[in-house]
């Protein structure tokens, strides 16, 4: 059996938790200082495991709450050590895109968006697309 060196923890593990992480882009007035609503938002995640768990919220006037947990979160069906068939199996493999649209709540003159992500591979953030409605000023 492998182990790690520093912390004692076998490398062959059956069972794994996901990673989770969480990010908040910066506070935008979007070109000036009137009322924005938040409509929908479509991030772009790509990833090695496929499928990521994530939570997409509205943030406005600097309210830096995190989103509570995402509800799924992808199994440990095909990564389980020293089971590989040698020249059948793939290491790593080809990112997945996500693209999913997200309905978004609130309003105020600046905005930002809150994200939380559980995987259990290779993640990444490209960008979110954003779709927003303009009001006055109060």
């Amino acid at each position: 059996m492998a182990w790690r060196l520093l912390d004692a923890v076998p490398l062959a593990a059956t069972s794994y938790s996901a990673i989770q992480c969480s990010l908040i882009t910066a506070f935008r007035n979007l070109g000036n200082g009137r009322q924005k609503r938040l409509q929908t938002a479509r991030p772009t995640i790509i990833s090695q495991a496929g499928s990521v768990a994530y939570r997409v919220e509205a943030r406005f006037r600097y309210d830096l709450t995190e989103p509570s947990p995402p509800t799924s979160v992808a199994s440990n069906a095909s990564n389980v050590w020293d089971t590989a068939v040698w020249d059948t199996a793939l290491w790593g493999g080809a990112f997945q895109t996500q693209q999913p649209v997200i309905g978004l709540t609130g309003m105020g003159p600046d905005a930002a968006l809150a994200i939380r992500l559980a995987t259990t591979s290779r993640t990444v953030l490209v960008g979110v697309d954003l779709q927003f409605t303009e009001g006055g000023m109060f």
